[in-house]
């Protein structure tokens, strides 16, 4: 592995590590359901950010096909868009879309 591979590594078992570290701290202030808690939204939060930015590529595709001429909507991007459709709807659950 290279340096910046070792690195970025690292980097992540320090940030991994660090919620543990700071979990003895915060039993003096919080119950440890409230940190749970806390831990579980932030992890939340970040995940409904990915799937909303997950929404980039196949909004793009229809909306380039639909305001640039010469971005036709071709049968590989129309299944692509679909998929992704598919893909975020399943992850969200349908009964989140309406």
């Amino acid at each position: 592995m290279k340096t910046a591979d070792w690195a970025l590594v690292i980097s992540l078992g320090i940030l991994w590590g660090m919620s543990f570290v700071f979990v003895e701290p915060l039993l003096a202030y919080l119950s440890p359901f409230m940190i749970i808690y806390l831990r579980v939204a932030i992890g939340a939060f970040f995940l409904l950010a990915s799937i909303l930015n997950a929404n980039t590529a196949f909004v793009t595709i229809v909306l380039a096909a639909s305001l640039v001429p010469h971005e036709t909507l071709t049968i590989n991007r129309v299944f692509g868009a679909l998929i992704g459709f598919v893909v975020v709807t399943t992850a969200i659950g349908y009964q989140n879309i309406f």
